[in-house]
């Protein structure tokens, strides 16, 4: 797991990462964030919320799980341990 800040699994947060598109190395931007274990550069952009609401054209595709959800603007937020999970101390310790 890349983990962006001090977050945890249960803390009812999203973090959200934004880079800053050049037209022929965004590829290479996002590989490099994953080799540096999520560690920002000045141009990105991290949010950390628990909704975003984000608006955007109806011919944008929207998908969940890998599969189509909906078009155009959309809501996402958490529901703060809305389900039971049970996992061994260790794991609990580092990632809740």
């Amino acid at each position: 797991m890349v983990n962006f800040s001090s977050s945890k699994l249960n803390d009812g947060l999203f973090e959200l990462r934004l880079f800053t598109r050049a037209k022929s190395l965004w590829r290479f931007r996002l590989l490099s964030s994953l080799i540096r274990g999520g560690k920002q550069l000045r141009e990105d952009h991290h949010l950390v919320s628990s909704r975003y609401e984000i608006e955007t054209s109806s011919n944008v595709r929207w998908n969940a799980d890998g599969e189509y959800s909906c078009n155009g603007n959309i809501i996402i937020q958490t529901h703060k341990e809305a389900i039971s999970i049970y996992v061994s101390p260790k794991a609990k310790k580092k990632m809740f």
